[in-house]
Protein backbone atom coordinates (compact mmCIF):
# COMPACT_ATOMS: atom_id res chain seq x y z
CA UNK A 1 0.00 0.00 0.00
CA UNK A 2 1.09 3.62 -1.23
CA UNK A 3 1.85 6.27 1.83
CA UNK A 4 -0.71 8.55 -0.07
CA UNK A 5 -3.53 5.00 0.66
CA UNK A 6 -1.98 4.73 3.99
CA UNK A 7 -2.82 9.04 4.90
CA UNK A 8 -6.35 8.91 2.71
CA UNK A 9 -7.35 6.00 5.44
CA UNK A 10 -6.15 7.70 8.06
CA UNK A 11 -8.14 11.16 7.08
CA UNK A 12 -11.11 8.70 6.60
CA UNK A 13 -10.79 7.17 9.47
CA UNK A 14 -11.19 10.63 11.88
CA UNK A 15 -13.90 11.99 9.94
CA UNK A 16 -16.50 12.73 12.87
CA UNK A 17 -18.93 10.02 13.20
CA UNK A 18 -22.78 9.92 14.50
CA UNK A 19 -22.41 8.57 18.76
CA UNK A 20 -26.29 7.45 19.32
CA UNK A 21 -27.17 5.62 23.09
CA UNK A 22 -30.84 4.58 23.00
CA UNK A 23 -32.94 3.45 26.54
CA UNK A 24 -36.00 2.93 27.48
CA UNK A 25 -38.09 4.39 30.54
CA UNK A 26 -41.44 4.20 31.82
CA UNK A 27 -43.18 7.25 33.58
CA UNK A 28 -46.82 7.32 35.46
CA UNK A 29 -48.82 10.50 35.13
CA UNK A 30 -51.58 9.63 37.04
CA UNK A 31 -53.14 6.55 36.31
CA UNK A 32 -51.83 6.73 32.98
CA UNK A 33 -48.37 4.25 32.61
CA UNK A 34 -46.33 5.70 29.65
CA UNK A 35 -43.18 3.57 27.93
CA UNK A 36 -40.76 5.80 25.89
CA UNK A 37 -37.43 5.76 24.18
CA UNK A 38 -34.62 8.11 24.76
CA UNK A 39 -31.74 8.57 21.70
CA UNK A 40 -29.33 10.64 22.82
CA UNK A 41 -25.77 12.11 21.39
CA UNK A 42 -24.33 13.67 18.17
CA UNK A 43 -25.40 13.87 14.63
CA UNK A 44 -22.90 14.92 11.94
CA UNK A 45 -23.94 18.19 10.32
CA UNK A 46 -22.17 17.65 6.71
CA UNK A 47 -22.09 20.45 3.98
CA UNK A 48 -21.62 20.83 0.23
CA UNK A 49 -17.72 22.98 0.00
CA UNK A 50 -16.54 24.22 -3.03
CA UNK A 51 -12.88 24.05 -4.14
CA UNK A 52 -10.92 27.28 -3.59
CA UNK A 53 -13.84 28.70 -1.64
CA UNK A 54 -17.31 29.95 -2.87
CA UNK A 55 -18.28 30.93 -5.92
CA UNK A 56 -15.90 29.29 -8.11
CA UNK A 57 -18.57 26.15 -9.12
CA UNK A 58 -16.34 23.25 -8.24
CA UNK A 59 -18.09 20.82 -5.60
CA UNK A 60 -16.08 18.38 -3.70
CA UNK A 61 -18.89 16.86 -1.87
CA UNK A 62 -19.83 17.11 1.29
CA UNK A 63 -17.61 17.79 4.44
CA UNK A 64 -18.59 17.44 8.55
CA UNK A 65 -19.24 20.80 9.71
CA UNK A 66 -20.41 20.19 12.93
CA UNK A 67 -21.62 17.65 15.70
CA UNK A 68 -24.92 18.39 17.31
CA UNK A 69 -26.07 16.94 20.52
CA UNK A 70 -29.71 16.42 20.86
CA UNK A 71 -31.83 14.26 23.40
CA UNK A 72 -34.85 12.79 21.92
CA UNK A 73 -38.11 11.33 23.96
CA UNK A 74 -40.65 9.40 22.03
CA UNK A 75 -43.68 7.71 23.30
CA UNK A 76 -43.28 3.42 22.63
CA UNK A 77 -46.37 2.72 20.19
CA UNK A 78 -48.92 0.26 21.00
CA UNK A 79 -49.18 -2.92 19.95
CA UNK A 80 -52.66 -2.41 18.45
CA UNK A 81 -51.79 0.83 16.27
CA UNK A 82 -49.81 0.29 13.17
CA UNK A 83 -46.88 2.12 13.06
CA UNK A 84 -47.55 4.56 10.08
CA UNK A 85 -50.40 5.61 12.06
CA UNK A 86 -48.58 5.68 14.67
CA UNK A 87 -45.94 8.33 12.98
CA UNK A 88 -48.75 9.97 11.08
CA UNK A 89 -51.09 11.30 14.31
CA UNK A 90 -47.92 11.40 16.51
CA UNK A 91 -46.80 14.97 16.93
CA UNK A 92 -43.15 15.46 17.41
CA UNK A 93 -41.93 19.03 19.04
CA UNK A 94 -38.47 20.21 18.23
CA UNK A 95 -37.59 22.38 21.71
CA UNK A 96 -34.22 25.01 22.21
CA UNK A 97 -33.40 27.84 24.66
CA UNK A 98 -32.00 30.90 23.87
CA UNK A 99 -29.13 33.20 25.02
CA UNK A 100 -28.37 33.15 21.85
CA UNK A 101 -25.46 30.67 23.63
CA UNK A 102 -27.64 28.47 25.81
CA UNK A 103 -28.13 24.97 25.69
CA UNK A 104 -31.49 23.30 25.97
CA UNK A 105 -30.87 22.17 29.29
CA UNK A 106 -33.40 24.76 30.86
CA UNK A 107 -36.83 23.47 28.56
CA UNK A 108 -35.11 20.33 29.14
CA UNK A 109 -34.73 19.76 32.84
CA UNK A 110 -37.20 22.72 34.13
CA UNK A 111 -40.63 22.47 32.16
CA UNK A 112 -40.93 20.08 29.19
CA UNK A 113 -38.94 16.37 29.22
CA UNK A 114 -40.44 13.27 31.46
CA UNK A 115 -38.32 14.25 34.23
CA UNK A 116 -37.32 17.71 35.81
CA UNK A 117 -35.04 19.14 38.71
CA UNK A 118 -36.84 19.62 42.15
CA UNK A 119 -37.94 22.86 42.57
CA UNK A 120 -39.58 25.06 45.28
CA UNK A 121 -42.61 27.34 45.21
CA UNK A 122 -42.66 29.21 42.37
CA UNK A 123 -39.74 27.61 40.69
CA UNK A 124 -37.45 28.70 43.69
CA UNK A 125 -34.04 26.86 43.83
CA UNK A 126 -33.96 24.15 46.65
CA UNK A 127 -31.08 23.59 48.33
CA UNK A 128 -28.42 20.65 48.13
CA UNK A 129 -29.00 17.66 47.31
CA UNK A 130 -30.53 18.07 44.25
CA UNK A 131 -32.72 15.32 42.67
CA UNK A 132 -34.73 14.46 39.39
CA UNK A 133 -38.27 13.89 40.14
CA UNK A 134 -41.08 12.98 37.29
CA UNK A 135 -42.81 15.79 36.04
CA UNK A 136 -46.69 15.19 35.71
CA UNK A 137 -46.94 18.11 32.88
CA UNK A 138 -44.53 16.98 30.78
CA UNK A 139 -45.24 17.61 27.07
CA UNK A 140 -44.14 14.11 25.84
CA UNK A 141 -48.11 12.90 27.26
CA UNK A 142 -49.25 14.46 23.63
CA UNK A 143 -46.04 14.89 21.45
CA UNK A 144 -42.77 13.17 21.06
CA UNK A 145 -40.00 15.79 22.02
CA UNK A 146 -36.19 16.84 20.30
CA UNK A 147 -34.33 18.92 22.62
CA UNK A 148 -31.55 20.66 20.46
CA UNK A 149 -28.15 22.29 21.23
CA UNK A 150 -27.65 24.74 18.98
CA UNK A 151 -23.29 24.66 17.88
CA UNK A 152 -21.53 25.88 20.51
CA UNK A 153 -23.74 25.39 23.10
CA UNK A 154 -24.15 21.98 25.33
CA UNK A 155 -22.46 19.12 23.83
CA UNK A 156 -22.72 20.67 20.48
CA UNK A 157 -18.91 21.58 18.56
CA UNK A 158 -17.73 22.70 14.99
CA UNK A 159 -15.69 19.71 14.07
CA UNK A 160 -11.64 19.89 13.94
CA UNK A 161 -10.53 22.60 11.75
CA UNK A 162 -13.93 24.51 11.55
CA UNK A 163 -13.93 27.89 13.12
CA UNK A 164 -16.81 28.10 15.76
CA UNK A 165 -17.21 31.26 14.85
CA UNK A 166 -18.92 30.97 11.84
CA UNK A 167 -22.15 29.99 13.38
CA UNK A 168 -22.32 32.87 15.61
CA UNK A 169 -24.78 35.21 13.59
CA UNK A 170 -28.24 34.81 12.70
CA UNK A 171 -28.16 32.99 9.41
CA UNK A 172 -25.82 30.28 10.56
CA UNK A 173 -27.73 29.94 13.78
CA UNK A 174 -30.59 29.14 11.71
CA UNK A 175 -29.35 27.31 9.14
CA UNK A 176 -27.52 24.63 11.20
CA UNK A 177 -30.40 24.27 13.48
CA UNK A 178 -32.62 23.95 11.00
CA UNK A 179 -30.34 21.45 8.89
CA UNK A 180 -30.58 19.05 11.81
CA UNK A 181 -34.32 19.07 12.25
CA UNK A 182 -34.26 18.20 8.72
CA UNK A 183 -31.64 15.12 8.98
CA UNK A 184 -33.52 13.79 12.53
CA UNK A 185 -36.84 14.31 10.45
CA UNK A 186 -35.39 11.92 8.00
CA UNK A 187 -33.30 9.38 9.92
CA UNK A 188 -36.33 8.35 12.01
CA UNK A 189 -38.90 8.80 9.38
CA UNK A 190 -41.03 11.46 10.67
CA UNK A 191 -41.65 14.07 7.98
CA UNK A 192 -45.35 12.62 7.70
CA UNK A 193 -45.87 13.74 11.34
CA UNK A 194 -47.18 16.85 12.81
CA UNK A 195 -44.12 19.32 13.25
CA UNK A 196 -44.17 21.45 15.94
CA UNK A 197 -40.91 24.18 17.45
CA UNK A 198 -40.77 25.30 20.90
CA UNK A 199 -38.16 28.40 21.59
CA UNK A 200 -37.39 30.44 24.55
CA UNK A 201 -36.22 33.69 24.96
CA UNK A 202 -33.76 33.89 21.59
CA UNK A 203 -35.25 30.80 21.09
CA UNK A 204 -38.30 32.72 19.84
CA UNK A 205 -36.75 34.01 17.35
CA UNK A 206 -35.26 31.31 15.85
CA UNK A 207 -38.13 29.77 15.20
CA UNK A 208 -39.26 32.82 13.81
CA UNK A 209 -36.69 32.39 11.23
CA UNK A 210 -36.70 28.63 10.66
CA UNK A 211 -40.17 28.64 10.11
CA UNK A 212 -39.18 29.78 6.85
CA UNK A 213 -36.18 28.45 6.90
CA UNK A 214 -37.33 25.36 6.83
CA UNK A 215 -40.15 25.91 4.36
CA UNK A 216 -37.78 27.37 1.42
CA UNK A 217 -34.73 25.01 1.85
CA UNK A 218 -36.29 21.99 2.81
CA UNK A 219 -39.58 22.04 1.97
CA UNK A 220 -41.09 21.22 5.46
CA UNK A 221 -44.13 22.69 6.72
CA UNK A 222 -44.58 23.06 10.40
CA UNK A 223 -47.93 22.91 12.24
CA UNK A 224 -47.30 25.47 14.98
CA UNK A 225 -44.67 27.28 16.29
CA UNK A 226 -44.93 27.83 20.42
CA UNK A 227 -42.72 30.80 22.11
CA UNK A 228 -41.93 30.55 25.95
CA UNK A 229 -40.68 33.83 27.07
CA UNK A 230 -41.25 35.54 24.14
CA UNK A 231 -38.16 37.60 22.82
CA UNK A 232 -39.04 37.82 18.94
CA UNK A 233 -40.28 41.28 19.24
CA UNK A 234 -36.67 43.05 19.02
CA UNK A 235 -36.33 46.00 18.18
CA UNK A 236 -37.51 46.20 14.10
CA UNK A 237 -36.10 48.73 11.86
CA UNK A 238 -38.05 51.69 10.60
CA UNK A 239 -39.43 50.45 6.69
CA UNK A 240 -40.44 46.59 9.33
CA UNK A 241 -42.46 49.14 11.61
CA UNK A 242 -44.17 51.21 8.71
CA UNK A 243 -44.74 48.42 7.08
CA UNK A 244 -46.45 46.64 10.38
CA UNK A 245 -49.04 49.52 10.80
CA UNK A 246 -49.56 49.41 6.36
CA UNK A 247 -50.69 45.92 6.81
CA UNK A 248 -52.28 46.41 10.22
CA UNK A 249 -50.08 44.02 12.03
CA UNK A 250 -50.60 44.24 15.38
CA UNK A 251 -47.20 45.59 16.39
CA UNK A 252 -46.22 46.48 20.02
CA UNK A 253 -42.56 48.94 20.29
CA UNK A 254 -40.26 47.35 23.33
CA UNK A 255 -41.22 50.01 25.43
CA UNK A 256 -45.16 48.49 25.71
CA UNK A 257 -43.54 45.07 25.53
CA UNK A 258 -41.18 45.51 28.33
CA UNK A 259 -44.18 46.81 30.24
CA UNK A 260 -44.98 43.27 31.14
CA UNK A 261 -41.58 42.29 32.85
CA UNK A 262 -41.44 45.35 34.74
CA UNK A 263 -45.06 44.94 35.75
CA UNK A 264 -43.91 40.81 36.67
CA UNK A 265 -40.82 42.71 38.54
CA UNK A 266 -42.42 44.72 40.27
CA UNK A 267 -45.31 42.20 41.76
CA UNK A 268 -42.46 40.47 42.65
CA UNK A 269 -40.72 43.08 44.56
CA UNK A 270 -44.32 43.69 46.43
CA UNK A 271 -44.91 39.86 48.07
CA UNK A 272 -40.97 39.65 49.43
CA UNK A 273 -41.26 43.20 50.68
CA UNK A 274 -44.94 42.62 52.21
CA UNK A 275 -44.79 38.74 52.76
CA UNK A 276 -48.05 38.63 50.52
CA UNK A 277 -48.71 34.89 49.96
CA UNK A 278 -49.89 35.13 46.34
CA UNK A 279 -50.90 32.23 44.74
CA UNK A 280 -49.79 31.47 41.14
CA UNK A 281 -53.24 32.57 39.88
CA UNK A 282 -53.40 35.56 41.54
CA UNK A 283 -49.73 37.02 40.66
CA UNK A 284 -51.32 35.91 36.60
CA UNK A 285 -54.75 37.58 37.12
CA UNK A 286 -52.86 41.39 38.74
CA UNK A 287 -50.72 40.73 35.68
CA UNK A 288 -53.27 40.75 33.27
CA UNK A 289 -55.38 43.40 34.91
CA UNK A 290 -51.96 45.43 34.33
CA UNK A 291 -51.19 44.40 30.36
CA UNK A 292 -55.04 45.17 29.55
CA UNK A 293 -54.66 48.92 30.91
CA UNK A 294 -51.11 48.95 29.44
CA UNK A 295 -53.05 48.05 26.20
CA UNK A 296 -55.64 50.13 26.54
CA UNK A 297 -53.67 53.20 27.94
CA UNK A 298 -51.71 52.69 24.11
CA UNK A 299 -54.75 52.45 21.99
CA UNK A 300 -56.32 55.90 23.86
CA UNK A 301 -53.22 57.74 23.31
CA UNK A 302 -53.30 57.00 19.22
CA UNK A 303 -56.83 57.70 19.29
CA UNK A 304 -56.35 61.08 20.82
CA UNK A 305 -53.71 61.98 18.55
CA UNK A 306 -55.20 60.87 15.42
CA UNK A 307 -53.61 57.68 14.21
CA UNK A 308 -56.47 55.14 15.55
CA UNK A 309 -55.20 51.31 15.72
CA UNK A 310 -51.71 52.65 15.09
CA UNK A 311 -50.38 50.67 18.37
CA UNK A 312 -46.90 51.98 17.61
CA UNK A 313 -48.05 55.51 17.79
CA UNK A 314 -50.01 55.00 21.21
CA UNK A 315 -47.29 53.29 22.98
CA UNK A 316 -44.31 55.86 22.04
CA UNK A 317 -46.85 58.84 22.94
CA UNK A 318 -48.13 57.21 26.19
CA UNK A 319 -44.72 56.95 27.06
CA UNK A 320 -43.90 60.12 27.15
CA UNK A 321 -46.44 61.16 28.57
CA UNK A 322 -46.29 59.22 31.51
CA UNK A 323 -42.18 60.80 32.13
CA UNK A 324 -43.40 64.17 30.96
CA UNK A 325 -46.27 64.48 33.93
CA UNK A 326 -43.15 62.53 36.40
CA UNK A 327 -41.29 65.29 35.58
CA UNK A 328 -44.25 67.92 36.00
CA UNK A 329 -45.02 66.46 39.62
CA UNK A 330 -41.34 66.37 40.65
CA UNK A 331 -41.23 69.86 39.36
CA UNK A 332 -37.77 68.96 37.31
CA UNK A 333 -39.24 71.09 34.43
Amino acid sequence: MTKDANQNDKVESQEPQDKIVTTRHTLTIGKREMRYTVTTGTMVLKEESEKGGEGKNEFEGERPKAEVFFVAYTLDRDSTTPEASHRRNRPITFSFNGGPGSSSVWLHLGLLGPRRVEMGDAGALLPPPYQLVDNEYTLLEVSDLVFIDPVTTGYSRAVQGENPKQFHNFDRDISSVGDFIRLYTTRYNRWVSPKFLIGESYGTTRSAGLSGYLQERHGMYLNGIMLVSEGANMPAAPEAAKLFVERRILYGPGRAANAGGVAVSALETAQNSMRFPWTREEVDNRLRVIMKNIHRTCLEAAEQFKTPGNYVNGANIAGFLRVADSMLDQGIV
